[in-house]
Formats: C-alpha cells, sequence, structure tokens
C-alpha cells in the first residue's frame, strides 16, 4: 500500500489487508549455526503467541538459511518449527536460498579402500571464517585428510572416523577438522572443517583438497556442502561439483514448512539458475513450489532515524522474495478456506493448484515432482474454490539401488493411508 511520498496503492502486496508482525534479529556470523538458532525459534514462538491471542491464523515466512547442517530435516530447531505447525490454523513458508549455481554442493561415491579427492578452491578475499561439512551413512567410516594450499602444504590428518585434529596455518589461520560418528540428529556420519580466518589473514587462495578414503563403507555416498559466508570466493570442483540437485538451504529442508523456488516473470516462467534444488537428503521433495521472485519490487529495509534513510521501495531477486509471496497466498487460504486448516491442508492445496505446463518441452508439461519447481508454479485463481483431497505422500523410488546396505522396512497399519504410483493406481 501507500507511503510518504507514494500514491496510496502504488504497491500492492500479495495479501493487502493481514496484519503483520515484524520480528528484527541481529544475524548470525561465522561458524554459527542459522537452522539451530535460538533467536528464530524464539522469534516463531512469538509470532505465533501473539495470533493465539487476538485468535487469528498466521504464517510465518522467513528468507534466511544457511549450508551448515545435514540437510534432511532433523537439527534440533527444525523439530522446534514443525512441532508448531501441529496447532491448525498455523504455516511457515522458507526461501530455498540461492546456491544453486554458486558451487557449493559437492557429492561422490566412495568404494571400500579407495580414496575421493574432493577440491574446493577459494579465491583471494576469502575473508571470513568458513565451514565444510561432509555427510555420509552412519554405517560407513570414512578417514578425512585435509591439504591446504600453504607454501609448504599444510596437512592435517589423516583423521580417523570419531577423531579430530586441527592445525595452525603460516598466517595464523587455523583449522579444525572433526570427524562425528552417529551424529544424534539422524544417526548418520559428518566431517566437519572449520577454517578461521579474517581481514588481516583470509583464507589462502588455491585448491585445498580433501581427500575421503573408505575403510568400511556399506552406502559410500557422500554429500558436501560449504557454508555461504565466502560465496563467490569458494568453489567446489569437478568432477564432485554437483548443481541442481541437493542444493537447498539446510533450514530449507524443514519438514512440515513450505520452501519455495524463485521462477522468472517472463511466461512460461523459467526457475532462476541460483534457486536451490531438492531433494532433501533423505530424498524428500522440496521446494513444494515456486513463485515469482526475480526483479520484485518489495518494501526496502532501512533506518528510519537515519537524516536521509533512502527509498520505501527497493527491486530484489532471489528466493528471499518469491518466499513472502506465498505467505501472501497462504494468508489468502486461511481467510477463505478457514482458519482450521493445517499445514499439511494447506500445502496439499498449493500442490494440488499449481501450473507444471511448459510448452517448450516434450508433451509440454514439467517432470513433476521437479527438483527446482516441486508441484510447479504458485496458482490462485481456484484455491479457495478447490474440494479438499486427500494428503499426497511421495515416497521416491531409487532405481539403482540393489538393497545391499542395510534397509528399514516401513509399513502402513493406518487404513486411511493408501499408497498409489504417480497415476494413482495403488501399488
Amino acid at each position: 500500500t501507500g507511503n510518504a511520498g507514494e500514491p496510496t496503492g502504488t504497491f500492492m502486496g500479495a495479501a493487502p489487508n493481514a496484519g503483520i508482525i515484524f520480528v528484527a534479529w541481529a544475524g548470525l556470523q561465522g561458524t554459527f549455526r542459522l537452522t539451530d538458532s535460538a533467536l528464530v525459534a524464539d522469534a516463531c514462538d512469538y509470532i505465533f503467541n501473539q495470533a493465539t491471542a487476538m485468535g487469528m491464523p498466521c504464517v510465518i515466512n522467513i528468507s534466511n538459511s544457511d549450508d551448515q547442517g545435514p540437510h534432511d530435516g532433523s537439527s534440533l530447531g527444525q523439530e522446534f518449527l514443525d512441532n508448531l505447525l501441529n496447532t491448525p490454523g498455523r504455516a511457515i513458508t522458507l526461501s530455498a536460498g540461492n546456491s544453486n549455481d554458486r558451487n557449493s554442493h559437492a557429492s561422490g561415491q566412495v568404494a571400500q579402500g579407495a580414496t575421493q579427492n574432493v577440491a574446493i578452491s577459494y579465491l583471494a578475499n576469502a575473508t571470513r571464517s568458513d565451514v565444510i561439512e561432509i555427510w555420509y551413512d552412519g554405517h560407513d567410516r570414512f578417514d578425512a585428510t585435509v591439504t591446504a594450499p600453504t607454501a609448504p602444504a599444510t596437512v592435517v590428518g589423516p583423521v580417523a572416523a570419531g577423531a579430530a585434529a586441527n592445525a595452525a596455518l603460516p598466517g595464523g589461520q587455523q583449522i579444525q577438522v572433526n570427524s562425528i560418528l552417529n551424529d544424534p540428529r539422524n544417526g548418520d556420519n559428518f566431517i566437519s572443517i572449520i577454517i578461521t580466518a579474517n581481514a588481516a589473514n583470509p583464507i589462502p587462495t588455491g585448491n585445498w583438497t580433501i581427500a575421503i578414503t573408505g575403510n568400511t563403507v556399506i552406502n559410500g555416498r557422500f554429500q558436501a556442502w560449504v557454508d555461504r559466508n565466502n560465496r563467490a570466493q569458494s568453489d567446489f570442483q569437478a568432477p564432485h561439483l554437483t548443481a541442481n540437485e541437493m542444493t537447498l538451504g539446510d533450514l530449507s529442508t524443514t519438514i512440515r514448512a513450505i520452501t519455495v523456488g524463485n521462477h522468472q516473470k517472463p511466461a512460461p516462467g523459467n526457475i532462476s539458475g541460483s534457486s536451490g534444488c531438492g531433494p532433501t537428503r533423505d530424498s524428500r521433495i522440496k521446494p513444494e513450489i515456486a513463485a515469482v521472485g526475480s526483479n520484485v519490487t518489495s518494501c526496502r529495509s532501512r533506518n528510519m532515524n537515519a537524516v536521509n534513510p533512502g527509498n520505501f521501495y527497493v527491486d530484489m531477486s532471489g528466493t528471499s522474495m518469491s518466499a513472502p509471496l506465498v505467505a501472501g497466498a497462504v494468508a489468502l487460504l486461511f481467510q477463505c478456506r478457514g482458519a482450521a486448516q493445517t499445514w499439511a491442508d494447506i500445502k496439499q492445496v498449493l500442490e494440488d493448484t499449481a501450473d507444471f505446463t511448459d510448452p517448450a518441452l516434450p508433451g509440454g508439461v514439467l517432470a513433476i515432482p521437479h527438483n527446482a519447481f516441486g508441484f510447479g508454479r504458485l496458482r490462485m485463481a481456484n484455491a479457495c474454490a478447490r474440494p479438499a483431497t486427500d494428503v499426497d505422500v511421495w515416497l521416491r523410488e531409487f532405481v539403482g539401488d540393489l538393497g545391499a546396505e542395510p534397509a528399514a522396512w516401513v509399513s502402513w497399519a493406518s487404513p486411511d493411508i493408501e499408497i498409489l504410483d504417480q497415476n494413482h493406481n495403488p501399488i
């Protein structure tokens, strides 16, 4: 709506009559994890409690994330958010992140007794401390050796599974390597590499090598992420560099939240190259939906006490812009469908009404579910009138999985759950 200097109605939000609670926070720096931040948990708890006191449904948008964590929704902060959504009339939208084209994800397969050398390059001016995490199956045991491009090279390791080591670099920087077994969040293992740096002593430039050796290998697969502290200065290298899958931020993998990708404005609405892609590391479908997030005009964050606080509005791009649009759509769904709607009801309506057409593709449609679009583009024209449907539970089948590793068998005891294929035929 209008502000001083702008005619009323110059810009209109998705839910212009909604009440807004805005919680500002100082943000996290360096190697702190956003997903488990008490600041995020407290903010969401406060907002939902305020909405409950007013007797109103509520949707919270969080347009922020980082790449530390297992990327499977198992972190304590994510479980806290999921528990908040047990109450009907609540929803959370999350940005998918903008790391898909930022060379921040690597993956690979380690064979028994073999070594994979994962390379990550740091450019000049990487002045912030950084974190690299390598997650792998809890049944495996990997050794890790980190080689820093100093003169002479600094070698840390081999660090056995369950052990730790550290080293000081010639410039005063520090390397800490911790190999964690059976992490309590999910039972999996991960290797944490923390590089401590500052403006006076930036991260040494060149290719860093992380040698991963399989001592006990049943699964062998690994997924690695570098945090975004030095985005544009840190790049995983081929052949392990991986894009277009598992490039979501860690918070974006929260189970009950609605994760949103960013598509462009011109029809049919191609996905932005930076928009984070699923699936999650535990193979769930994320994001669920995509919305316009490129060149979006929105309110500008500014200091109202400044002599010249600047413009009221700014054009920005990214999933931080598309996620609030979906939050507004969710507010409208609560208005037209009622406050008794659950997170699952809202998510199902958004998925059922999404647009997955694409004239440029064979058959004219996206392959749904899609790593970047989820179930398609946000479409609200028929969302209020659409009859309620059963909540879909999607299971992803891996054709190459021969079942050699330990498996967990899932049986459905509830008569309310029926497993169907994509054509809705019973399995």
